[in-house]
């Protein structure tokens, strides 16, 4: 899921110098009452081209669009080492793509802004106590990446700079929406901590990743880095770019479609602990997807 844009944030921290330090962990637990906040903006552009006809070369459609998406989220449980269900109340999420000469616009409704996610065998299935969603709604939700996914780009073991470590097929299924890994994988990289401030770590990651979605098989070639906070232990900030390469059954690919995407830094609402201490209680007493190329993203994120 991802240049298109200028990042004045990516192209600060991008341009600080990082020093060897010694070991350091990375790493974030999800546990229950776990609470941050994901603004995410991601931009494609591309092309598609569409099977030949009979008696003619099929044509070549350019693809642009954005994503807009900010909400505050909390864990609601844990099942075997990862999150499987969470609520979340959502500022934003707006989907907006133009296939051709043909514009397309989806948005969450602001009516059913609290959602509950479930998360089942890598697949996020919303819904909302404040009423129905509609299938577009729930398939907008469903592209965007879970957050505590994220944890399997961390490594297993304390690290150093120059080191580096496997992302798990977690953090892979997630990043690039394939529902079946069949090669490659990413290599994660630590770059050492600021020397600035020296409670920051940056990772980089590169690979070329092949599989099976929803839309057929097909090639994630990505590259980006992320932040990590060694006071609060969490990611926060992710940068992610690349090209989504749909593959036909020769392994060939007619199209290609570049992707990247830029973060914002933010704040926790002060009155989020409160409402969604309300709302979880209960729940606790009552209890096909968007293009893959829409599963890609920048996030920054803060407790």
């Amino acid at each position: 899921m991802r240049g298109l844009f200028t990042a004045v944030t990516a192209i600060l921290l991008a341009a600080t110098t990082l020093a060897a330090q010694d070991a350091v962990r990375l790493i974030e637990v999800f546990r229950p009452d776990y609470q941050y906040r994901v603004s995410c903006r991601v931009e494609i552009e591309g092309t598609l081209k569409l099977p030949a006809g009979k008696d003619a070369a099929g044509p070549t459609l350019k693809i642009s669009g954005t994503s807009t998406i900010k909400y505050d989220e909390r864990v609601l449980s844990v099942a075997q080492g990862r999150v499987d269900k969470t609520v979340r109340k959502v500022q934003k999420m707006v989907f907006a793509r133009k296939v051709g000469d043909q514009d397309q616009e989806s948005k969450l409704r602001a009516d059913l802004s609290l959602l509950v996610i479930q998360r089942i065998d890598n697949v996020e299935v919303p819904f909302s106590p404040q009423g129905p969603l509609l299938l577009g709604e729930i398939e907008l939700v469903r592209t965007d990446v879970f957050t505590p996914a994220l944890a399997g780009l961390l490594p297993k073991a304390p690290v150093k700079m120059g080191d580096d470590w496997p992302a798990d097929f977690e953090a892979l299924k997630e990043l690039t929406d394939l529902e079946k890994i069949t090669k490659g994988g990413l290599t994660c990289r630590c770059e050492g901590t600021d020397r600035v401030d020296a409670h920051r770590a940056r990772v980089g990651f590169k690979g070329v990743i092949n599989g099976v979605g929803e839309d057929g098989p097909a090639q994630h070639d990505l590259e980006g880095y992320y932040i990590f906070d060694l006071k609060g232990n969490h990611i926060s900030y992710l940068s992610l770019q690349g090209i989504h390469r749909p593959l036909n059954a020769a392994g060939l690919s007619p199209a290609a479609i570049c992707f990247s995407g830029a973060a914002v830094g933010r704040i926790e609402l002060a009155d989020l602990q409160l409402a969604t201490l309300v709302f979880s209680q209960k729940l606790h007493r009552n209890f096909p997807r968007l293009c893959a190329l829409f599963a890609c993203l920048s996030i920054s994120i803060r407790r």
